[in-house]
């Protein structure tokens, strides 16, 4: 928890587990491209949501994209890496403040699962503009945001079944 997530690819510092978090931020970067596409579970009547909906669709695309940029761009290159660190992070935010939103407006959602992305997009705001900030907050973002991916399955599988 002393270290930055991206540390765990950077070969100097992890000579022999960095191809597995590069190899997994690409794959999981696959897996997202993937919940995203079926993402229109969630489609609304009203044109106007359906504008918020496939909004927060594009910036869960593109956080996937950088995702799978930071396993092709480690730490090593730092420019580069930074680059898309950087995009990752402020992606990510954008994508769980109009995720929240969109599920806070529909009907079907579990409503704690929209207060639960917009507290994580608050410990990700903290992150991104705190002039110090310790490595274990990056930490607890990355872990939060999968955390809310999942939460956003969940609340997907119980609004099917009509499970509340």
């Amino acid at each position: 928890m002393l270290h930055w997530l991206s540390d765990l690819g950077n070969v100097n510092y992890n000579p022999n587990g960095a191809i597995f978090f590069n190899t997994g931020c690409i794959l999981t970067s696959l897996v997202l491209i993937i919940f995203f596409a079926g993402y229109s579970h969630w489609n609304f009547a009203s044109r106007n949501k359906n504008s918020l909906l496939i909004t927060s669709k594009l910036a869960g695309f593109f956080d996937a994209f950088t995702l799978a940029m930071l396993g092709i761009y480690p730490e090593t290159t730092i420019y580069v890496h930074n680059i898309f660190a950087f995009m990752f992070f402020y992606t990510n935010m954008a994508f769980m403040i109009l995720a929240s939103i969109t599920f806070f407006l529909h009907a079907r959602s579990f409503k704690g699962v929209s207060i639960y992305g917009l507290l994580v997009a608050a410990i990700s705001l903290a992150f991104l503009v705190l002039p110090v900030v310790p490595q274990i907050l990056e930490w607890i973002v990355v872990v939060s945001s999968l955390g809310f991916v999942g939460m956003m399955v969940a609340n997907a599988v119980f609004s099917v079944y009509k499970i509340k």
